[in-house]
């Protein structure tokens, strides 16, 4: 990261970190939003809430609830975070037909990303 960036990214932090963000301000979702953006042009993604919940609130909600019933929403997600890689291996076990719904999805970005690098520095199997 080049220090023109690195030094606007502190900046915008800073300016954030004297808004309360647990009100979900205009103003704190705008830097919010200015620091994603700087970031994506490194590859790095930050979720928007957290990633179960960011899965949660994606269109794949359908199949979360379907996965984890007779589970209330609050509870689907208290139990997403426990045990991450199981749970989320045992998920993309029975429903992994849903992930193509994510392809449009910043969700996906790290996982194409991550794709294309590997295609391209060590080709397909």
């Amino acid at each position: 990261m080049n220090e023109k960036d690195r030094k606007e990214i502190e900046e915008l932090k800073s300016k954030l970190s004297i808004i309360n963000v647990k009100e979900c301000s205009i103003e704190a979702n705008n830097l919010l939003g200015e620091i994603r953006k700087k970031l994506k042009e490194y590859d790095i993604f930050l979720a928007k809430i957290d990633l179960e919940e960011d899965l949660f609130r994606s269109c794949i909600k359908t199949y979360l609830e379907d996965f984890y019933f007779p589970y209330l929403d609050d509870e689907i997600v208290k139990d997403m975070k426990k045990r991450k890689a199981s749970h989320m291996y045992e998920f993309l076990k029975e429903k992994k037909s849903c992930l193509v719904k994510l392809a449009d999805d910043d969700l996906a970005l790290p996982l194409l990303k991550a794709k294309n690098y590997i295609e391209t520095n060590y080709g397909t199997y």
